[in-house]
């Protein structure tokens, strides 16, 4: 029993590397897109937001149909798709298309992602936080060597052929995960389980629980915070602050910063949520500072900051989301995905408006006010559990 969930989380935490491929590739190709498509003001915007869509359409189906499909099972065609999308991106074809490919792209890889996460809450019941931290770690991972590998091979190959190698490689993950899955679910009988099915009372449960609704406001800033951050550095720091050659570095750097924070996260002695409202704050002062100061080195700097400081942040909402509602993963993470993603497709729109209507510098300072925000809801969070316990 126990070796079989070892294997299970083996292949799991392996097959995070391609959402994290899927999440990532788009900042690493985003100008040679705009300058191939002709994109000005909101367009820009308009690739990564509908990602966001695409995900956000998976969610709500993910919550309508629960306990109808093995979440495994679910794992795999969520992951296909994304792939299949991602490799379909590489072939020329109007705009309108492109971004019909970012929203079914994003409709897999948002379906994924809540599904992996739910699902690895499940085989580690007494030990998510540990597994979850070390799930989002192998993401943060993938998050790293997206813009080192990627980058590279743009200055071999056309940005539509990186999509189609970039396709294959998240191909590869996702059917090892489809293999071991197939050879292991007759052998484990928490795989053949589903969760109960979607409910208007599961609905209000999650809603009417004013803990939980702190905690999906907390992980919509959080999201939008780091969409500010992955989204757009590269372009900020290349066009910007003219230094093509450190912005691809300021990334990686940022996603080597938050698998640290990640891994270790967990040892840090406070409740999950101090850590996440003392990391926002701190990665709200580094990130305005590094704008004031505002040379190429500075944004370097704040993005190691940002990502040891902030970079736990998502896996620790859903782990404590989970732990709220154990006997309903499915739901509690969708519903904390949802909300996650919203804060992905609005944060973009947000950043390129003010971009357009002011300067890029004053619209990169957004993701500071989303920090804190997100650190006041955290804090927030903590207060209502510290009231209920004294009551």
């Amino acid at each position: 029993m126990k070796k079989y969930i070892r294997l299970y989380n083996i292949t799991l935490k392996l097959s995070v590397i391609s959402t994290a491929i899927c999440s990532g590739i788009l900042a690493v190709l985003l100008n040679d897109i705009i300058e191939s498509y002709q994109l000005k003001g909101t367009q820009e915007g308009l690739m990564s937001s509908m990602i966001s869509i695409g995900a956000l359409t998976a969610l709500i189906t993910s919550i309508l149909l629960q306990g109808y499909f093995r979440k495994p099972r679910w794992i795999v065609f969520s992951g296909l798709t994304a792939a299949i999308a991602l490799i379909l991106k590489g072939i020329p074809m109007p705009y309108f298309m492109f971004l019909i490919m970012c929203l079914i792209m994003g409709f897999g890889n948002g379906s994924v992602d809540s599904y992996q996460s739910s699902f690895l809450a499940d085989l580690n019941k007494e030990d998510t936080p540990r597994h979850m931290g070390a799930m989002h770690g192998i993401f943060g991972i993938g998050g790293v060597l997206t813009p080192f590998i990627f980058s590279k091979m743009l200055k071999y190959f056309y940005w539509r052929t990186v999509y189609i190698i970039a396709g294959i490689i998240c191909l590869v993950f996702i059917l090892q995960f489809a293999v071991i899955s197939g050879y292991l679910e007759k052998r484990l009988s928490l795989v053949s389980k589903a969760e109960p099915k979607f409910s208007v009372r599961n609905f209000k449960e999650l809603f009417f629980n004013r803990h939980f609704v702190m905690l999906l406001l907390c992980i919509f800033f959080s999201a939008a915070a780091q969409s500010g951050v992955t989204v757009w550095t590269i372009r900020y720091v290349s066009t910007y602050l003219k230094s093509s050659a450190l912005s691809g570095i300021c990334l990686s750097v940022y996603w080597i910063a938050s698998t640290v924070s990640r891994f270790f996260s967990r040892l840090i002695p406070w409740k999950p949520c101090k850590i996440i409202a003392v990391g926002a704050f701190a990665s709200a002062f580094a990130w305005a500072i590094a704008l004031v100061v505002n040379v190429p080195v500075s944004i370097f700097i704040a993005c190691i900051i940002v990502g040891l400081a902030s970079g736990s942040g998502i896996p620790l909402s859903l782990s404590e989301g989970t732990s709220m509602y154990g006997g309903q993963t499915g739901f509690a993470t969708s519903m904390l995905m949802f909300f996650k993603t919203v804060g992905q497709i609005l944060s973009p729109i947000i950043i390129a408006y003010i971009s357009y209507q002011c300067q890029m510098r004053v619209g990169m300072l957004a993701t500071s006010v989303f920090f804190a925000i997100n650190g006041l809801f955290a804090v927030l969070f903590l207060y209502g559990f510290k009231k209920q316990s004294n009551s």
